[in-house]
């Protein structure tokens, strides 16, 4: 959770003042799959394990992975992180319904009522979210869009191959992709990452160590119940994000908004 805060509010610093989507996408994902390399060396022989029927599978989890940082990315240049963290918790409503009517995942009252806190906590943002960027949204729901897809696909694959295999597939396809849209940001990406004093490949690096920790816990709980647990991290994101980069908005407009959607969340969990 602490992970993922951090990754969040630092992609919002060096977004919005130092390189591009596109060097970060690149910059990013090249540290993701660095941290990853030890590992995808040790389990090298249990590739050829993997199904047939989960290529594909993997491939069209790559392609959400894709189109889900490059808008997460869009929008952390032109919206707030307290704003896009909040926003695209729509996520979590979209992976309980995926959960359900996909993977035949368990329904309760309690949990109709935690989809229905976390829409009443991004609600509470109403007013705040008048004067900002319309764009910067539409991206932010498109990316959790993507997410929510790719989440799902990653809970059924668990079923098939190790949890480490899923990320690597999840880093390395959006990498190619933005290689082979934008060949030239491969030595932008570099530039910018030598650049900064924590760079887009460390968060890479941290990004996945996250997305590593939270397969683990989809191969041992339902999608729809391990997921909202791992939102704990909002709390933290709009603590850090209006101290700490001292972004507009009144504060307890926002603790009331992420404390309706960690309560939804809590019941989704349940």
């Amino acid at each position: 959770m602490v992970l993922t805060s951090t990754e969040q509010v630092l992609n919002r610093r060096i977004l919005s003042k130092n390189t591009g989507h596109w060097e970060y996408l690149v910059g990013y994902n090249v540290g993701a799959l660095a941290a990853l390399a030890l590992i995808c060396a040790w389990i090298a022989p249990t590739l050829g394990s993997i199904p047939v029927t989960a290529f594909p599978l993997l491939l069209l989890s790559g392609l959400l992975w894709f189109v889900g940082c490059y808008f997460s990315f869009k929008a952390d240049q032109r919206v707030e992180v307290s704003a896009t963290s909040l926003v695209g918790q729509v996520q979590l409503v979209l992976v309980f319904l995926g959960g359900i009517f996909l993977l035949g995942e368990s329904v309760s009252i309690i949990k109709i009522a935690g989809s229905l806190c976390v829409v009443l906590g991004i609600a509470f943002l109403g007013d705040s979210l008048r004067g900002v960027c319309r764009t910067g949204l539409t991206y932010k729901i498109v990316a959790a869009t993507a997410i929510a897809g790719a989440l799902l696909i990653d809970k059924r694959l668990t079923g098939a191959v190790a949890p480490m295999i899923i990320p690597v597939f999840g880093y390395m396809i959006p990498t190619t992709i933005a290689l082979v849209f934008k060949p030239g940001r491969i030595g932008a990406a570099i530039r910018s990452s030598r650049d900064l004093r924590f760079s887009n490949v460390g968060l890479g690096m941290v990004g996945a160590l996250a997305y590593y920790s939270l397969l683990r816990a989809f191969a041992l709980q339902d999608v729809s119940t391990a997921f909202p647990i791992y939102q704990g991290y909002l709390l933290l994101t709009i603590l850090a994000a209006h101290f700490f980069l001292r972004e507009s908005g009144k504060l307890s407009v926002k603790l009331a908004a992420v404390t309706t959607v960690v309560l939804g969340a809590v019941c989704l969990s349940v």
